[in-house]
């Protein structure tokens, strides 16, 4: 059984990535996916990218402000972005518990 063909949004997204791994360059940003998709609504870029992420064609490691991802068929990964130097991992909206690193403080 084959895998379903990529959406137009979804390919091109994913050459986004592909190019800006393949030159070490940072991932594309959500306002730059959406502005290449032709999307409007900003919940469109990071759906995208975990649709990728979902088909096995991307890993993704989601930090504080960026995220870097690596393009499985290469194992070639984006650059983390001048000036980012947090290594803490993404905190979801609404997460039910505040992270390790978090804990205690308030």
């Amino acid at each position: 059984m084959t895998a379903p063909a990529l959406s137009y949004a979804e390919r091109v997204t994913f050459e986004a990535i592909c190019a800006a791994a393949e030159a070490g360059g940072v991932c594309p940003s959500n306002n730059q996916i959406l502005e290449l998709t032709g999307y409007n609504a900003a919940a469109m870029a990071p759906a995208m990218v975990a649709k990728l992420e979902e088909r096995g064609l991307i890993r993704v490691d989601r930090r504080q402000r960026c995220r870097i991802v690596e393009v499985i068929a290469t194992g070639k990964r984006t650059a983390v972005p001048d000036g980012h130097h947090s290594e803490n991992p993404h905190v979801p909206k609404r997460a039910d518990a505040a992270p390790s690193h978090l804990s205690g403080r308030i």
